[in-house]
Parts: C-alpha cells; structure tokens; sequence
C-alpha cells in the first residue's frame, strides 16, 4: 500500500506510456521471482512485489491512461475494460494456471508466467499512447481542431472536456466528503477481498469443498459474473447517481460474506457457484472510486 504514492507521483511525471511499460517489466519479473524463494521472508519480499507492482501499480497506470483519454463516456470504458480483465485475467487464466500448477508445479508455472509475459512491455512501449492529445485528438473520440475553425458547439464541447479532464486539485479533493467515502470503500472493498482470496482455498476446503473445484465452481463464474456486473455498471455509470451503484454493490457483497460465513454451512459445488456469482455482481462497487 506504502507504494503506491510514490508510483503514482511516477505515473503523473512520466506519463502512461512509461509507467505502463516499466511497471509491467517489473511485475512480470517479479512473477518470475516467486518461483525462487527457500525461505519465509524472501517469500514475504517476492509476494510484496507482486502486490505493490501488479494490483498496485500497473492497474493504476492503465487506468490512468483510461481516464485520461475518456470523459463523458468514462462509465463505459471502465466497465468494459475491467470486464475483459476479469474475463481474461480471472476467468480463463485461472483455468490455465491451475492446468499449469498440476503440470509443472508452483514454483516452474511461476517462473514461466513470468517469463512468457515479458513480451507485453516493448508492446506498450511502442504502441501505447499515454493522452489522445498525443494523436491529435480529444477525449472520447473527438477530433482535434483549430480554435478559430470550431463551432460555437464544439467550442463548449471542448471546453467542457477539458475541464472535466483537470478535474480537482490533491487539495481541493481532500477537502471533501466524497474522497473519503471512495477511499472508505476502496479500504472495504479490496482488504476484505483480497484477504478472503489470499486464504480461498483452506477457506472452501474448512467448509468441505475439495481444493480442485476451485478454479471451476469459484473462479470461473465469479469471473463472468464480475464481467457482467462491469459492463452493465460501466453503461449505468454514465447515467445514475454513482451512489446506487456502489449501494447495491456493498448490498450484494455483504450477502455473499453472509452466505459463505453461514454456521455450520457445507460448501458443495452448486452453492459455491451462486456464492461467487453473488460476490462478481458486487464488485460493480468498484467502477464510481475507479472512474
């Protein structure tokens, strides 16, 4: 967590461009670099890198070029975005790497994600473009033109954009409520989750659920549920109060923790999969604190 401030004073200095070529470099490595530790604290410093790198700041420089390059349809990009994300990064890989687990083991399929995923950087090296300003554009779409050749309409357009771009300063933003309650949120969200996710499989397998079943009865319909519940919240985003949409998220998740944490409650397949599809919806709480 300590981290992420100093990435993200990096990502506003050099842009999205960089950020996302060497934050992606040094998490791919830092994959490879779970596959080497014998001992408890290297384990500890190579996980500690995966979250700060990863999670951390490679997510927030490509959504920073997200929000960067959108404004009125911001809603929408980032639900889409996050649901491809969801789809490919949780859904099929979960599959894979539970594949690649039982093929070669933890610490070989680490070093080989790892590795594999290391041509992604020159990628965004050289095609990414960190602002549509950077290609003569405007946000969503717009094209980019002369002041004295626009239309008193795309003027307003423009100007609008712009402002809707530069948004609040780091101090005016402290100033009000609305921060706190998406930092309040983002706090909930992710420590719960990401606790739960850490310890997911003695979790089900405490509750009678075969360690296996995990990637198939867990993963697989959390996935598309998550994808769902983004894309259709992206589009919402855009047109209700972004409150509602982060009360029916909390609502739903907050019967998934019940539902799993029920006493006495037996874990079969069927019931694991409603849970996790019930938990994927509630993370549409996530799109109003990351757009």
């Amino acid at each position: 967590a300590a981290a992420q401030i100093p990435i993200g004073r990096a990502v506003d200095r050099f842009g999205g461009r960089r950020s996302v070529a060497v934050c992606s470099a040094a998490f791919y490595l830092s994959l490879a670099g779970m596959s080497l530790p014998q001992d408890w604290y290297m384990l500890t410093l190579a996980f500690i890198g995966v979250r700060a790198l990863g999670f951390g700041g490679l997510a927030m420089a490509c959504t920073t070029c997200l929000q960067q390059w959108f404004v009125r349809r911001r809603g929408l990009a980032t639900g889409l975005s996050e649901c491809m994300n969801t789809l490919f990064g949780f859904g099929l890989n979960s599959q894979l790497y539970a594949i690649a687990v039982e093929s070669f083991g933890w610490r070989a399929s680490y070093l080989i994600i790892g590795l594999v995923l290391l041509v992604y950087p020159p990628v965004a090296a050289l095609l990414l473009r960190s602002r549509p300003e950077d290609m003569g554009l405007l946000p969503d779409g717009g094209q980019a033109r002369s002041v004295a050749s626009r239309t008193d309409g795309e003027a307003a357009s423009a100007s609008s954009s712009a402002a809707a771009t530069v948004g609040w300063t780091l101090r005016e933003a402290m100033g009000t409520t609305s921060l706190w309650i998406i930092v309040a949120a983002n706090a909930l969200q992710w420590g719960i989750g990401a606790g739960l996710f850490f310890h997911l499989a003695s979790v089900v397998v405490e509750f009678g659920l075969p360690a296996e079943l995990l990637p198939s009865s867990f993963y697989l319909p959390w996935a598309i549920a998550r994808a769902t519940a983004l894309a259709v919240g992206g589009f919402l985003l855009d047109r209700a109060p972004p409150r509602f949409i982060m009360f029916v998220g909390f609502l739903l998740g907050g019967v998934s923790m019940l539902a799993l944490g029920w006493p006495h409650s037996q874990l079969t397949p069927l019931k694991t999969a409603a849970i996790a599809a019930l938990w994927g919806l509630s993370m549409v709480c996530l799109l109003p604190t990351g757009s």
